[in-house]
């Protein structure tokens, strides 16, 4: 792993798709995704030769001014779009740490998102900021979850729902991507029942450079469903995914969950939709 530390003009990116910022402490993931939407960027962040999940930047930034923390009252904060904010270099360079230590006091919306379980070193701070800290968990199966990524596994992302739950940290399991066929989302509801505050389902997103390995990685390894998966992602049959919605629907309904959709504007994101489940708490 190449790693380098960078100084950056500022940690925070206007998000195009919601009314705040995203950042990211990092560049690069040692998690490496197989379905990983961040892989194009060493085109343009002067990676060009440089395989994703082979290096990170660290970055450093100009502390926030005064004024740029009165201005975040309010606004969202989604820390990592691009990176794992929690990956283990962490520990030795806490710059996620030092952001949350940066938005004390600011009264920012910080929305987390990890497959990490070193997301409890935080806890603290994060309940402290009223963050939300989504764990990443699309499959109870940690064979399929290696195959997919380096992140935690299974039983860790599980134990860190849980452990931050308890510290009164609001908490999200994200079930994400959705593999069809794959992915059992109410048997990782059933799971995470009690031990967090809502459930988020994404479906599947597929596009270049990652869709042929995807793909590839279902005709080796699940040659009976890549005929779903050339109908949903080469042919464009989308119908396919309204199915398994209404299935969901239907399934939260009988087992006393809510379910409801949310759906980005299609000029910022290549998706067909985004489901949204909440469930009851103490179900």
């Amino acid at each position: 792993m190449e790693i380098r530390e960078k100084e950056v003009k500022s940690i925070l990116t206007k998000s195009p798709v919601h009314n705040g910022y995203t950042a990211n402490p990092y560049a690069g993931c040692a998690h490496n995704c197989l379905y990983c939407y961040a892989k194009y960027l060493p085109d343009w962040t002067g990676h060009e030769g440089e395989k994703w999940g082979e290096y990170i930047d660290v970055k450093y930034w100009k502390p926030l001014t005064e004024k740029q923390k009165k201005g975040l009252h309010g606004k969202s904060i989604f820390i990592s779009s691009a990176t794992d904010p929690y990956q283990d270099l962490e520990a030795e360079f806490g710059r996620t740490h030092a952001l949350l230590e940066e938005l004390r006091g600011t009264g920012a919306e910080v929305l987390i998102v990890t497959k990490s379980c070193n997301v409890v070193w935080d806890a603290a701070i994060l309940k402290e900021l009223n963050a939300t800290v989504a764990l990443s968990i699309n499959t109870l199966d940690d064979s399929f979850r290696s195959d997919m990524d380096r992140g935690s596994t299974i039983e860790m992302r599980f134990a860190a729902l849980e452990a931050l739950h308890k510290a009164g940290v609001l908490t999200t399991c994200f079930i994400s991507p959705v593999f069809p066929g794959i992915t059992d989302a109410p048997a990782i509801i059933k799971q995470v029942t009690g031990i967090c505050d809502e459930v988020y389902l994404e479906h599947l997103v597929l596009q270049n450079p990652y869709k042929g390995s995807v793909l590839y990685y279902i005709r080796t390894k699940y040659p009976d469903l890549y005929p779903y998966y050339d109908r949903l992602f080469n042919k464009g049959e989308l119908d396919e995914w309204w199915k398994w919605d209404d299935y969901m629907e239907e399934w939260c309904k009988e087992n006393g969950y809510e379910y409801s959709y949310e759906h980005f504007p299609k000029e910022h994101m290549e998706r067909p939709v985004v489901t949204n489940f909440r469930g009851h708490k103490g179900k």
